[in-house]
């Protein structure tokens, strides 16, 4: 009973672990992947405005693609907070406003009007800080949130831990009263069997009554009667 137990809890704690794993891997996936390409893609526009080419055009098209990826997977992923959900919300806002402003000043760049480019970019820096710092503080959240996880799950084992404890103590406690019992119920028949034994190898052959026995022993009582 206590092995069953014992490999069910361990069990239980195992997808318990790969559970909350899995979601904390995934969630450092997709906060990673965001935060990279968010990166990625206002380097390759600053990239274009200092030196055009199709190279760093493709780059920041490929990073933007990126960004929106994650941001929908992020948006997707469970156990985010109300608070979470509000900086996702506001990240994919200044993402596409930033993304927009950079693609305003590559078409200017691409027309000549060199200057206008310059300053439509210098518009994308203010919300370019502030996407940055709720990325930062999401990515803080999700670390403190790694912590509380880890927490839940020490708390988890030492539940099971306790649990285990109790169940082999129980068994224990019921292993000493059946093995008592068990030795009782033995013992009694034996000891009138071995005393009508003695009996007779005194050379008492008066007729002994044994009582009620286990088969196997009854099987040896009734032919000592005999």
């Amino acid at each position: 009973i206590a092995a069953v137990v014992g490999v069910t809890s361990l069990a239980t704690l195992r997808r318990s672990l790969a559970a909350e794993i899995g979601t904390l891997s995934r969630s450092s996936e997709v906060g990673s992947g965001l935060v990279t390409s968010l990166f990625d893609e206002i380097r390759a526009a600053e990239q274009y405005l200092s030196a055009p080419s199709a190279e760093a055009r493709d780059q920041f098209q490929t990073a933007a693609d990126g960004a929106f990826r994650y941001q929908k997977q992020l948006d997707g992923l469970e156990g985010l907070t109300q608070s979470d959900r509000i900086t996702v919300n506001k990240i994919k806002q200044l993402q596409a406003s930033i993304h927009v402003d950079y693609s305003m000043a590559h078409a200017l760049l691409d027309l000549g009007r060199t200057r206008e480019a310059f300053a439509q970019s210098d518009v994308v820096r203010v919300p370019g800080a502030e996407l940055t710092r709720l990325v930062r503080d999401l990515s803080a959240r999700q670390s403190e949130k790694a912590g509380q996880a880890g927490q839940r799950l020490a708390a988890l084992a030492a539940r099971r831990e306790l649990f285990l404890w109790l169940v082999l103590l129980a068994t224990t406690a019921v292993g000493v009263l059946v093995g008592t019992f068990t030795l009782r119920w033995v013992e009694g028949p034996l000891v009138r069997l071995v005393t009508a034994a003695e009996r007779f190898g005194g050379g008492d052959l008066r007729p002994v009554t044994t009582g009620h026995m286990p088969r196997e022993f009854q099987v040896l009582a009734d032919a000592m009667r005999q």
